[in-house]
């Protein structure tokens, strides 16, 4: 596979090159209220070929290794069809090649547990929810998805990555004159499907959570100081502020430039905030982007004042600044 991804990309007429071949495994189950409401075991493999002519872009995409130089050269031929039309003009900010082999770091493999035992473990949970007396629904939502990578560039980078990903959210209703209100419990990360087991106290907790706030005052509308959770203040900071960091957000809006000035003040000395993908077994651990790129501790807000943004080599390229490792593919499509 190397000799062949690698070679491809280093022919290929183009400024820039990358082939990226995927190999992929997914279970989910979901349940809605009493039901077992779908269970799937997929498997998917395939890849895409991406090439820069003069700042512009051709991409195709493909389901076998049989014609793939064929794929390289119509990527080619789509990139220099855009660029004979396109005034906008791409710009990819240098980094240093690399050469890894990332083997998964597993502590409890979900490949190795049967699906029944699944659909009972989650099934379980999903019974002890719908047992509380006042909760009126609940839906449960698992997955386990594993993926193997094979990416090279044309700037001499290759990378044979393996990851895995594990997903779980569940919930109660609860109604009480007019007013309802919900209980969560939730559970994720990259090497441990141990740590699914044993949440009894959690969906426990969940049900209560969803009953006791329907039952509870209203609050008016109004501005208020409040004490948010560490979980909270995390989903809020991520939605309000992380996506609005992505520097495709900022790279193609001027009026978001001059709201998103590095140097500004966003608030008091203790407000810190950073991005990171180097946080093992968490979900969002990534040793590499999806360019390829090493990821990295990126510092967004420091001492209230902004410092960073987060980027891919496009953006970073389009404002003259660093490359993060904040690429993200969903999958090859």
């Amino acid at each position: 596979m190397k000799e062949l991804l690698t070679e491809l990309v280093k022919r290929a007429e183009a400024d820039y090159c990358e082939i990226r071949v995927e190999d992929s495994s997914q279970t989910s189950i979901a349940f809605q209220g009493k039901d077992l409401d779908n269970v799937q075991e997929s498997h998917m493999f395939g890849g895409n070929v991406r090439a820069c002519v003069n700042g512009c872009w051709g991409f195709v995409t493909f389901n076998n290794l049989d014609s793939l130089a064929e794929k390289t050269q119509d990527a080619v031929r789509n990139a220099r069809a855009a660029a004979a039309a396109s005034v906008e003009k791409s710009v990819l900010a240098p980094v240093d090649p690399v050469q890894d082999v990332v083997k998964l770091d597993i502590q409890s493999d979900p490949r190795n547990v049967k699906l029944e035992d699944k659909i009972s473990l989650f099934g379980a949970y999903n019974e002890r929810m719908l047992g509380h007396e006042g909760v009126t629904s609940t839906n449960l939502r698992y997955f386990d998805k594993y993926t193997h990578i094979h990416f090279a560039n044309s700037d001499g980078t290759w990378l044979d990555r393996e990851a895995m990903d594990m997903g779980m959210g569940g919930g109660a209703v609860a109604r009480n004159n007019g007013t309802t209100a919900r209980g969560t419990a939730s559970e994720g990360g990259r090497s441990n499907f141990e740590a699914f087991r044993g949440m009894e106290d959690r969906f426990d907790r969940a049900a209560q959570t969803a009953i006791e706030a329907a039952k509870a005052d209203v609050v008016e509308g109004g501005t208020y100081t409040v004490i948010c959770d560490p979980h909270l203040a995390g989903v809020f900071v991520h939605e309000a502020f992380g996506h609005l960091s992505e520097g495709d957000n900022v790279a193609e809006d001027k009026r978001m430039q001059e709201v998103l000035k590095l140097g500004r003040r966003f608030g008091e000395d203790y407000l810190n905030i950073w991005d990171t993908g180097l946080d093992l077994g968490l979900r969002g651990y990534l040793p590499y982007d999806d360019e390829g790129v090493p990821t990295q501790k990126t510092w967004l807000i420091k001492e209230g004042e902004l410092v960073g943004r987060l980027h891919s080599r496009e953006t970073a390229g389009r404002m003259n600044e660093k490359p993060t490792g904040n690429a993200r593919a969903l999958d090859y499509r």
